[in-house]
């Protein structure tokens, strides 16, 4: 039990499976980042990884990139389009592969996976 604001409340542990289920954030201790460069060729960006618990991406470039949930991302198959630096933020999580392509080749994917 924990006391809050003068109330006692329940503190309850939760593994990332059960807290995924209810909808509510993942606590990670640690973070992989990656540079991914620029290409006019569909790349990864993220391999799959069933304990992803979020993924940040920031195009760190003058280019579009066109960011896909899934294989051989596109101009015309994607799931986001991030402009020039822009920041993607996960919101649900995708534990799938996600693949880029950029407009031109021009600069970095700045890639944080927890």
């Amino acid at each position: 039990m924990a006391i809050v604001n003068d109330t006692v409340q329940a503190v309850v542990a939760l593994d990332s499976a059960t807290i995924a289920s209810l909808g509510g954030m993942a606590v990670a201790g640690t973070a992989d980042l990656t540079n991914v460069g620029s290409s006019t060729s569909s790349v990864t960006l993220a391999a799959a990884n069933s304990g992803r618990n979020g993924l940040t991406i920031v195009n760190d470039s003058t280019a579009v990139l066109y960011m896909k949930y899934g294989t051989t991302a596109s101009s015309s198959s994607y799931t986001y389009k991030l402009e020039a630096g822009d920041t993607f933020e996960m919101g649900t999580v995708y534990t799938g592969i996600v693949t880029g392509i950029w407009a031109s080749v021009n600069g970095n994917a700045r890639v944080t996976e927890i």
